[in-house]
């Protein structure tokens, strides 16, 4: 097998799974979204005399169309153990672990107005890892164009919370409000 095809597979092979993880994030959120919008549903999913077989058309009513059966067997599972208030976060997780389980470590790159304490790093870190995971790795550099914030780069996210960068999105709305 060629260097070629080997990437090609790989591209396919990445592109499908993103696309797995994608349809059972987007179905679990969904099902949260529509069990904490209709209280009536909530209250009779966790009746405790149900049985699954009674559960099952009401469930249907949580479901998006498009739901797999990884994700209506997971939701049936919490609606059997009255947990069906565990959808939202066991969605992010799911979508933490894919992050994880992708190309590690990832580089996260700091850009500050000023030199961050150590305490603000450690916080920063942390707050990061929660959201993307463990495998990161942490460069910090100095900005002072930035006039104050960070910036922050995950991986191909940027996350701008920078002084200057709040003016720039002004600047940019104020010319579309004079053009």
């Amino acid at each position: 097998m060629s260097g070629k095809e080997k990437e090609l597979i790989s591209a396919y092979a990445k592109a499908f799974y993103e696309g797995l993880v994608e349809q059972a994030v987007n179905g679990l959120s969904t099902a949260a979204s529509r069990l904490q919008a209709d209280s009536q549903l909530a209250l009779a999913l966790s009746e405790p005399d149900k049985d699954l077989a009674a559960l099952q058309p009401l469930l249907q009513k949580l479901l998006p169309e498009d739901a797999g059966p990884a994700v209506t067997n997971l939701v049936s599972l919490l609606a059997s153990k009255r947990q069906l208030d565990l959808l939202a976060p066991i969605g992010k997780e799911v979508k933490r672990l894919a992050f994880v389980q992708g190309e590690q470590p990832v580089l996260v790159e700091v850009t500050s107005a000023v030199s961050l304490s150590d305490q603000a790093c450690s916080d920063l870190e942390a707050k990061l890892r929660d959201v993307f995971g463990r495998g990161l790795q942490f460069h910090y550099q100095v900005d002072k164009s930035l006039i104050g914030g960070l910036v922050v780069r995950v991986g191909d996210k940027l996350i701008d919370h920078s002084v200057a960068g709040r003016l720039r999105s002004l600047q940019e709305e104020l010319q579309a409000v004079v053009a």
